[in-house]
């Protein structure tokens, strides 16, 4: 058995309740892939956590230092992780990077595609993709500032994607892959990469 840790969310619900969740199109890879997804709460869930062969961050809305643990496990074990949206932005922070909000709600969508991003010829993710231009999707209000030699792709200024190309697979992107698997060939292309890299 394969087992793909996804670190849960905490949020509030209507009813001011403490919730947490984790995103079911997230759950829908694992299985996809063949991998039982284990659900890790928080860094005292050790034992499950070994027995991750690879790690999720699902997108969220804020920064959970405790992430931070889990991506030093991963970056100092050479675990592959991959972080969408708030969990490339958790990478980033991890990274010394620091993030900022945005001043218009352009990068907060909920069509298809937003904006293209231009990756750079010389990162992983444009070793894996085959191609230095894409089609995103974009939900989120906090952008990166980070490091050059991090980031893989731009949309203008912004960072879209960020890497740590001498590790097996440290990978976060600023999109949700996982809701365009079905429209879009490149992200299979990324996800099939991710899930069935040894």
């Amino acid at each position: 058995m394969k087992y793909l840790g996804i670190l849960v969310r905490k949020d509030i619900s209507k009813e001011g309740n403490l919730i947490t969740y984790v995103p079911t199109k997230i759950i829908d890879l694992a299985y996809k892939y063949n991998y039982e997804p284990l659900l890790l709460m928080d860094f005292s869930c050790k034992e499950m956590l070994e027995k991750c062969e690879k790690i999720i961050l699902p997108g969220g809305d804020e920064v959970i230092y405790e992430d931070l643990k889990f991506i030093d496990y991963c970056f100092k074990n050479d675990i592959p992780i991959l972080g969408i949206c708030l969990g490339m932005q958790e990478m980033g922070v991890y990274l010394k990077g620091k993030l900022d909000n945005f001043k218009t709600s352009f990068h907060k969508q909920k069509l298809k595609y937003v904006h293209d991003i231009e990756i750079k010829k010389n990162s992983k993710l444009f070793e894996i993709l085959k191609t230095d231009t894409i089609k995103v999707n974009s939900r989120h209000i906090s952008y990166l500032k980070i490091a050059d030699k991090y980031v893989s792709s731009y949309y203008k200024n912004t960072p879209e994607s960020i890497e740590v190309k001498t590790k097996k697979f440290f990978i976060g992107l600023q999109w949700h892959p996982e809701d365009m698997i079905e429209y879009d060939i490149v992200e299979s292309r990324l996800l099939d990469y991710f899930f069935k890299l040894e």
